[in-house]
């Protein structure tokens, strides 16, 4: 199966999440996660395998943002054979965070 190519942000065709609970990325197209509600106590975001998805989408970054009255704290994970650089938590109405990747197995928060 070939990958979805990543929309740019504001173009018809993007990819927004609304995560309500622990949510595990599998798409690699995806622009942004955003914390909606039902997240009282913290939930866990787990982006997409580099290699796996992000590549084969050619999507350089994903953002994560969390409103206000979301209910909690986004915790973010790599998956299975990547890693974080950075901040890996979004508070309750915190500035978004932006994850780039390097194409291997790096993440990036900024």
């Amino acid at each position: 199966m070939t990958a979805r190519a990543a929309a740019p942000l504001g173009w018809p065709f993007e990819i927004l999440v609304a995560m309500t609970n622990t949510l595990t990325l599998t798409d690699g197209a995806t622009n942004l996660v955003y914390g909606s509600s039902g997240l009282s106590g913290g939930k866990t975001l787990t982006l997409p395998s580099i290699q796996g998805a992000m590549v084969p989408s050619q999507n350089a970054f994903i953002i994560v943002a969390n409103k206000s009255d979301s209910g909690g704290t986004i915790t973010v994970a790599a998956a299975s054979g990547d890693s974080i650089i950075g901040t890996a938590t979004v508070a309750a109405g915190a500035i978004a965070t932006t994850f780039r990747h390097d194409a291997l197995h790096q993440w990036f928060a900024t």
